[in-house]
């Protein structure tokens, strides 16, 4: 059972395993929603062996799906490494109380919910055995802020401009799938898109995380950490599409190369590049993401876990800033 209720929207997805071998905690990108892991929850369940069994936490992050209204319980405009931080944590500890045999706990993250994951990890250390990262939208340092070049700016331009209200959920279905954007995910994570992250509202079908608050998020974008990662101990498995294109407008030459030495400041970590697969790859290919997390799922098996290590996960207070 968990330790106590959580207030972020959330869903637990469970084993038939009395005691799992793992704790699965997923975040999601800015501007999306839980159910969106739920197509590649389906294929990694058909991915793994029955002996390793786990559980999985899901989280509508602050702004986002059922957790839209926690936007009143933070200073404004919103900053990544403040409310990602604490909706972590306050998830993490609903999570079983562990001894020596318990499972580990690792954590699954997209983009804006993989910060989320390592400010977490860096605010109190030994929150994870282990995280698996789908491109972590971390800034590097010195980037650049021009006007013109300047990402949280060009991210949050597009955002506040998105269409957020439509007569109907159907009518919202099918603009949404003739944008670029939503076109190339696959139709299940599409459907639960639509079906989880729009509300009906008396004004019709609505985005629940609206185009101001995505773009206030991306605005408040994280302040750098590239010099803290040498302190994440745990394992952490760095994906990267090779068709990327997300961290370029950070002016620090193509994503893939950006990404690559973010991931190499981690001192215990496996980059991967994903051939032709993008920013978005968990959206577009689930059961292919659900093969490369199932790849990284079974070495976290054959990792110490942290009281083998030494380590041990210490109750600190959440920070109102790191």
């Amino acid at each position: 059972m968990p330790s106590h209720p959580l207030s972020l929207a959330h869903k637990r997805v469970g084993s038939a395993a009395v005691t799992p071998a793992a704790q699965l905690v997923f975040t999601h990108a800015n501007g999306f929603c839980k159910e969106m892991w739920f197509p590649t929850l389906d294929d990694l369940s058909r991915k793994l062996p029955d002996h390793l069994a786990y559980d999985s936490l899901l989280m509508d992050l602050t702004g986002h799906g059922g957790s839209r209204d926690r936007t009143n319980n933070f200073p404004r405009p919103l900053q990544w490494e403040h409310f990602t931080c604490t909706d972590v944590l306050e998830a993490v500890d609903t999570l079983p109380k562990r001894s020596g045999g318990g499972p580990r706990v690792v954590g699954v993250g997209h983009s804006l919910g993989g910060a989320g994951l390592v400010y977490a990890e860096l605010a109190r250390p030994g929150t994870f055995d282990a995280l698996i990262l789908m491109e972590p939208i971390l800034p590097p340092p010195d980037e650049r802020i021009d006007g013109k070049t300047d990402q949280r700016a060009l991210l949050a331009a597009g955002a506040s401009k998105r269409r957020v209200l439509w007569p109907t959920r159907e009518e919202a279905r099918k603009s949404l799938r003739s944008k670029a954007l939503y076109a190339a995910f696959e139709e299940r994570v599409f459907n639960n898109f639509v079906d989880y992250g729009t509300v009906e509202t008396a004004q019709g079908c609505q985005l629940q995380c609206t185009g101001d608050i995505e773009a206030e998020i991306y605005r408040g974008s994280g302040r750098c950490v590239w010099h803290e990662l040498h302190k994440v101990n745990c394992p952490v498995w760095f994906l990267c599409g090779a068709n990327t294109f997300h961290m370029e407008a950070w002016g620090k030459g193509s994503s893939v190369a950006v990404f690559r030495a973010l991931s190499e400041k981690f001192p215990r970590s496996t980059f991967e590049l994903l051939p032709n697969l993008a920013h978005f790859a968990p959206f577009e290919d689930p059961t292919r993401y659900a093969e490369i997390l199932a790849g990284a799922l079974v070495n976290v098996w054959n990792v110490p876990k942290r009281e083998e290590t030494g380590q041990a996960s210490s109750a600190v207070t959440i920070p109102s800033s790191l």
